[in-house]
């Protein structure tokens, strides 16, 4: 749970500091696990729920665990999708 918990705000800061202020534009977030993956923030919140899942042992941890899965892995892939259409591979 702490590693996603981490892991996501460390993420989430990085997302944040891609823009200066004032600027518009789109940029492919780089550092930590996004220069494995395109969605390092949505990854990290998938391994924090379901870290809590497994610490607290109850159907509805597990049941929520499995609902952030099932939301957050589509918009992942399609995120992903976004970036190649913007990008192409960079």
């Amino acid at each position: 749970f702490l590693a996603g918990a981490l892991g996501n705000a460390y993420h989430d800061a990085l997302l944040r500091a891609l823009r200066e202020p004032g600027e518009t534009g789109y940029k492919v977030p780089t550092g930590g696990l996004f220069d494995y993956v395109s969605g390092a923030n949505y990854l990290c919140e998938i391994v924090e729920w379901a870290g809590f899942a497994i610490a607290c042992r109850t159907p509805a941890a597990h049941i929520f665990a499995w609902c952030v899965i099932f939301n957050l892995a589509p918009r992942a892939v399609s995120h992903h999708a976004w970036y190649r259409e913007k990008f192409g591979d960079a």
